[in-house]
């Protein structure tokens, strides 16, 4: 699953497309507001109709900066993502005339096995949501970091991880801009008071790929395309 954020990324248009089976079973992949279906851009172009869709969202602009959060990868299956994926998104690019925009390609990595403590009042509980890791313990091979976003009532958070796959162009001279990003992002779920684990988009389209895969088994009304109907 994959989303790129964006102003009023509520009123953007969720896509549902089928994936190729996997040990038998095909998938379902959702992306929510975003310009990653790079073959309906490349064919169709300025005239295809997910452009004009997207375009009056975009108040007729062309992002400047596009953030993706791609979940669903193992550490095995990053090289595959950097060398087929991400290529596949840049071509979109080359669609229009004098577009290059920056990109940050994130992977969340929610099934690991690393957590973190804080010791206060001489015993060992949860970091705070919000906490960041980004030395020590991290890859290196690659540039990533941990991210407690969540407070867990019972037990203790367990944190998430993401790896920067692609960073054309720092967000800002803070090292911290896309671990805040990311933080901000996880305050924006509907259905949850609080923060949630992962970022909003990814959360999205994981409620909206498991309704399309188990359920409708087609891609949802167009009618309800500015509705949040998949929560």
């Amino acid at each position: 699953m994959l989303g790129i954020t964006g102003h009023g990324h509520r009123q953007r248009r969720p896509l549902v497309r089928p994936q190729r089976p996997i040990g038998g079973k095909g998938t379902v992949s959702a992306e929510l507001g975003s310009v990653s279906v790079a073959q309906r851009l490349v064919s169709g172009g300025k005239n295809s109709e997910l452009f004009q869709f997207l375009l009056p969202q975009m108040n007729h602009c062309l992002p400047k900066k596009i953030v993706v959060y791609r979940d669903g990868v193992s550490d095995s299956q990053l090289n595959t993502v950097l060398k087929y994926e991400i290529p596949q998104m840049q071509k979109c690019f080359d669609t229009f005339e004098n577009y290059h925009p920056s990109m940050v390609v994130m992977v969340v990595q929610k099934q690991i096995s690393t957590n973190f403590y804080t010791l206060t009042a001489e015993q060992f509980t949860s970091p705070p949501p919000g906490t960041v890791i980004d030395h020590t313990v991290t890859s290196s091979d690659w540039q990533d970091f941990f991210l407690l976003a969540h407070h867990s009532r019972q037990g203790c958070s367990i944190p998430t991880r993401y790896v920067c796959l692609l960073n054309t162009r720092a967000l800002t001279p803070s090292p911290l801009a896309v671990p805040r990003l990311t933080f901000k992002l996880c305050h924006l779920y509907w259905n949850w008071p609080g923060t949630v684990r992962v970022p909003a988009p990814c959360k999205y389209a994981h409620k909206l790929a498991f309704l399309s895969g188990q359920v409708l088994h087609r891609e949802p009304s167009a009618q309800l395309c500015d509705k949040l109907f998949f929560l």
